[in-house]
């Protein structure tokens, strides 16, 4: 039996789709990238990303512009990128929001697109899961390097770039983030770079630069090698050329077991700086030198030999270029001869918590984050990384909300998520402070990830969170996770979408999503039988229009789960359906679907911002939206068709 209902047509939006932007990522001062391999999964479509541009280009020259455009956004901020292998796994893979050891927090692809869309970038969003950050080139498009011809990569990647570190689009056609191409850009305007250092900040000078300006040989700063258990060990140094212009240099006093060293100069896994490396005498007499000229791979390495004990030698680094690449983190190990050096690896800005052996598992023994040594991220009012050790475990912790007028409100969000692959599957509760649980929209709640929002926190007062297992019973009950707690004047709205009551598992109510232009869709689905419907779970099933089952999610009564996905133009059809508890009739059951739409699009031309939307059309006044719902559907076995008339 299939249940029908009254067409009706709801608008959802205009043509701008609603993804969000100006969430800084949480630790951008160690983003990574990867290219992923054809044939990798992006929604129901393999990847080309290679067979497109080596077309065009070597695949070392290609690439080398995708970086570059990441890297204009970065230079002038707090910003880190590097470049690390790609497993291959599919876009939206279950995985944390940042860190996935598999690949790349910014993974870029290329699929068929419409010829209305040069490509889509997903901003770092609480809502996106692993696809935040990620980038879809059209593989339809002819792309070019120098800009000669077609739409030049670099300015193609340079808007999508500054979507996925999480910049909105603009209006001004100066701008590579005006909304269609206009030809080959060179650089960001000055609103940009504003822009992108109003989320992470001017690049800060190194902690060397910061207590005394090391730029000259005169003003080096003097470093005391360090020696291990056999009197010998690496000397370790985390430093950052923070402009084009900057130069660091230290000084060095072999010891008598020292005077053969090699140096190096690391970033591989650090950043994108090409660096350059020269060794000086006391006499200022130049020993040796190296220039980067990779910045996939941009470590430098010199080694020393004879060296007088006892003697200064001086160490300056530099950039080894003029352009984007010449600002970024680095390494520098000073290494004698037979030991081996340490690896190399970013410093990050997240306070890595020890295992509290069940120390902070009620209010009372909370872990009191009001310290200021836990208010160091720029991404979060507080962010720490801790972990479940078993089942039975909570993590409870105490924190303020920021000052604010009497009366006044703030919105508060909570974010967890776990950060081993296949490890916790957590969930967070707030309270307030006598302990009361305080009323949270569940954002996100899927992939190993789960978001709460309170939208009218109070202004400098206490609250607790408490971390745990979702499924303290199943098999991702313990692991280590990020928690972050960030504070603002605007919350997440999700979009309504449709909703109704279950009475029979044999009935679906069925609805029509009609899609006019390849976005990614986050959908947020709650079930809500009370306490009769005990057990009971609503489930959604999502048909594209062969039949093929393209997603589903069930929620389970009293609970809410999230779903990204990412879907091409088309119509789809969604069923719900109830499904009963075991052993038990089916109690009636309710069930909302919210959402949004996360993706941004490049078009390639300045044309009229409407579409013409696929049938079933809605009326004229709807001709500009990007996606909507019809209030109907019609299923049959494997197979869809238009509803009846």
């Amino acid at each position: 039996m299939v249940r029908y209902c009254k067409l009706t047509l709801e608008t959802l939006e205009d043509r701008t789709v609603p993804a969000t932007f100006g969430i800084p990522w949480p630790n951008a001062g160690h983003l990574t990238l990867s290219f992923a391999p054809d044939g990798t999964q992006v929604g129901n479509q393999p990847s080309q990303l290679f067979r497109l541009l080596n077309a065009v280009a070597p695949t070392a020259t290609w690439q080398t512009a995708i970086l570059r455009a990441f890297q204009s956004w970065a230079a002038p901020t707090n910003i880190n990128l590097s470049v690390v292998p790609d497993s291959g796994d599919p876009l939206g893979t279950v995985g944390p929001l940042q860190g996935d050891s598999r690949f790349g927090d910014i993974r870029i692809t290329a699929v068929p697109l419409p010829p209305d869309v040069l490509g889509v970038a997903m901003p770092f969003d609480v809502t996106a899961g692993s696809w935040a950050g990620d980038v879809e080139l059209n593989s339809n498009a002819l792309f070019s390097i120098d800009g000669s011809s077609a739409y030049d990569l670099y300015s193609v990647v340079l808007h999508e770039a500054g979507h996925a570190l999480g910049i909105d689009g603009s209006s001004d056609p100066a701008s590579p983030m005006y909304q269609s191409f206009a030809g080959a850009r060179t650089t960001l305007t000055t609103a940009d770079v504003s822009a992108i250092q109003a989320l992470y900040g001017v690049r800060k000078a190194d902690a060397f630069d910061a207590a005394s300006a090391n730029d000259t040989l005169r003003t080096a700063t003097s470093i005391n090698l360090s020696s291990g258990g056999n009197g010998l060990a690496p000397t370790v140094i985390n430093a950052n050329l923070a402009t084009p212009t900057d130069v660091d240099v230290y000084a060095i006093k072999p010891g008598s077991n020292q005077t053969s060293l090699t140096i190096l100069v690391q970033t591989s896994g650090i950043s994108l700086l090409l660096p350059s490396l020269t060794v000086y005498s006391s006499d200022q007499t130049a020993l040796a030198s190296a220039v980067a000229t990779d910045p996939v791979h941009g470590d430098l390495s010199v080694h020393l030999s004879n060296l007088t004990a006892g003697a200064t030698y001086y160490l300056q680094v530099a950039a080894g270029t003029s352009d984007v690449f010449s600002t970024g983190s680095y390494q520098l190990q000073i290494v004698p001869d037979g030991v081996a050096p340490a690896t190399a690896s970013a410093s990050g800005n997240v306070i890595v918590l020890p295992n509290d052996l069940h120390t902070n598992d009620t209010f009372g023994t909370a872990t009191d984050l009001r310290s200021s040594v836990f208010q160091t991220n720029t991404s979060y009012a507080y962010a720490v990384q801790a972990g479940i050790s078993d089942p039975a475990d909570v993590d409870y912790y105490r924190l303020r909300s920021p000052q604010g007028a009497t009366g006044t409100t703030t919105v508060m969000r909570v974010l967890v998520w776990g950060t081993d692959v296949g490890g916790l599957d957590p969930a967070v509760s707030v309270f307030d402070s006598q302990g009361k649980p305080v009323a949270a929209d569940v954002l996100v709640n899927e992939n190993g990830s789960f978001v709460v929002q309170v939208a009218g926190a109070l202004p400098n007062v206490d609250y607790y969170v408490a971390v745990r297992a979702e499924q303290p019973a199943g098999p991702s009950s313990a692991g280590n996770y990020f928690l972050g707690v960030n504070f603002g004047s605007q919350a997440v709205s999700l979009q309504s979408f449709t909703g109704g009551t279950l009475t029979q598992a044999s009935s679906p109510d069925l609805r029509t999503l009609q899609v006019n232009q390849s976005q990614l869709f986050h959908l947020v689905l709650s079930a809500d039988g009370g306490p009769t419907a005990a057990g009971a779970a609503v489930q959604m099933t999502i048909y594209d229009q062969t039949g093929k089952v393209v997603s589903t999610l069930t929620a389970q009564n009293g609970q809410t789960q999230s779903l990204t996905l990412f879907l091409a133009p088309g119509t789809y059809t969604v069923a719900f359906t109830s499904i009963a508890p075991a052993g038990s009739s089916l109690p009636p059951i309710g069930y909302d679907l919210r959402g949004l739409s996360l993706s941004d699009p490049l078009g390639p031309q300045p044309t009229d911002p409407t579409l013409t939307p696929t049938t079933p059309a809605p009326s004229p006044t709807q001709s500009d939206l990007a996606y909507y719902w019809l209030q109907y559907g019609y299923l049959t076995f494997l197979a869809l068709s238009t509803p009846p008339a």
